[in-house]
């Protein structure tokens, strides 16, 4: 019962409050003493509603270096957690997966799903009226290292996921896979891409050729129609 009431306090505390790092330091150590308990403990709708709740408030405000740290840890922390494969079905079904990719995929295929609606719907979750938690705006991404290592722990995760059917689903929704083919193209950079260095380029094109290599044995058709 503790690490739901961790995962509470995270949720209704303000970036960057003391409760917030001390709840959080307690549950990363609960982690390291009982990953395979905790992550089962974490595999609540509720828990999971309260870390897409969070990740929201992080990725539409968290503008100083301190909160891109922090929701980098988070990030690792969901990357654990969908190591279970009972917790990924709830990251599609309260919204949090359409979260995580509505960042994950490129500027003009997030711009799209945002003027058709379906990326509001997608955050929403499957539950009938639910609220949803994307106000439409986000901290933009740079090429500040921070902003790098998110991108990668992003891509790992929700890749990952899609071994689940409905994680899939979400993310062929979202169109990931052309997304990721994006990356690979270097004929003419995105606007957000400008600023890159070569070296930075050549990490992420690794890092979303990995994503890819994932993919294509949970969504293989997506290829065919990227």
């Amino acid at each position: 019962s503790l690490i739901p009431h961790l995962v509470h306090v995270i949720r209704v505390n303000l970036l960057g409050s003391d409760v917030l790092l001390v709840a959080t330091e307690v549950l990363w150590n609960v982690l390291e003493l009982d990953w395979e308990g905790a992550a089962q403990a974490m595999g609540e709708q509720e828990v999971i509603e309260a870390f897409r709740d969070f990740m929201a408030a992080l990725l539409g405000g968290g503008y100083r270096f301190k909160d891109k740290v922090f929701r980098n840890d988070m990030m690792v922390l969901l990357m654990y957690i969908s190591k279970r494969p009972e917790n990924k079905p709830l990251f599609a079904k309260t919204g949090l997966m359409a979260l995580l990719l509505s960042h994950a995929i490129s500027e003009n295929h997030r711009r799209t799903l945002q003027a058709s609606g379906v990326l509001t719907e997608l955050i929403s979750g499957e539950e009938p009226g639910s609220a949803s938690t994307s106000n439409g705006s986000s901290v933009p991404l740079t090429n500040s290292e921070e902003d790098m290592e998110f991108r990668m722990l992003l891509w790992g995760t929700v890749a990952k996921c899609c071994s689940d059917t409905s994680c899939a689903q979400v993310a062929t929704a979202c169109r990931l896979v052309p997304s990721l083919l994006c990356f690979l193209d270097d004929r003419e950079a995105p606007r957000e891409q400008r600023q890159w260095s070569q070296e930075q380029r050549r990490k992420i094109q690794l890092e979303a050729l990995s994503a890819l290599f994932n993919l294509a044995q949970c969504i293989p058709n997506d290829f065919l129609d990227a």
